[in-house]
């Protein structure tokens, strides 16, 4: 960190793109939080503050944030980014309640988007083994894209033996292959 420090203060150069990335990142920031101004007034409005568990990292369970994100995500005006970014708040097993509303969304979602797979990161999290039909139903749709890759862990837990065998037939998938192979070696998930 030191060694840093000092290049900060001899080089102008390292400087000055060091002083650009931090503006470019507080504007982003600034950016971002005006974009989401509406959504965090509803949040705010209901209870939900900046300092409750919304903004530890963890994923709440609190119901009256899924509502309010589907609240915002029926509205128009949003950019993808930020779309993306609220339907983050539906990846939590308060969600899973609303399974059929998340599934018909996903569908209609642009395919390829982030709101989209955020809604297949949901779908995966909330899954049951009521769900393994449906799940292996969308693997198998390729009008989702990277995304059904997020089906396939769900899928092979919850499905037991038939989830395996399901599984097992991406090995060689240009898509899904990477992560079918490390499932059945009994690998944990790949990095983003």
């Amino acid at each position: 960190m030191a060694e840093l420090e000092e290049k900060y203060r001899r080089d102008p150069v390292y400087r000055a793109t060091v002083d650009v990335a931090a503006r470019t990142s507080a504007a982003n920031a600034a950016e971002k939080k005006r974009k989401l101004a509406a959504f965090n007034e509803d949040l705010l409005a209901a209870g939900i503050t900046e300092t409750s568990d919304r903004m530890t990292g963890k994923r709440s369970t609190d119901v009256r944030i899924v509502e309010i994100a589907f609240k915002h995500l029926a509205m128009e005006g949003y950019d993808e980014f930020t779309r993306e970014w609220i339907a983050s708040y539906l990846t939590t097993r308060a969600a899973e309640p609303y399974w059929d509303r998340i599934l018909e969304m996903l569908r209609t979602a642009p395919s390829g988007s982030g709101e989209a797979t955020q809604l297949a990161h949901t779908l995966a999290v909330c899954a049951r083994a009521k769900n393994v039909d449906e799940l292996m139903a969308l693997a198998l749709d390729p009008s989702l894209g990277q995304s059904r890759v997020l089906f396939l862990r769900p899928i092979n837990r919850l499905g037991r033996a038939h989830g395996n065998a399901f599984v097992a037939q991406f090995v060689g998938d240009a898509d899904l292959g990477w992560e079918a192979g490390r499932i059945m070696r009994g690998i944990g998930p790949s990095a983003p």
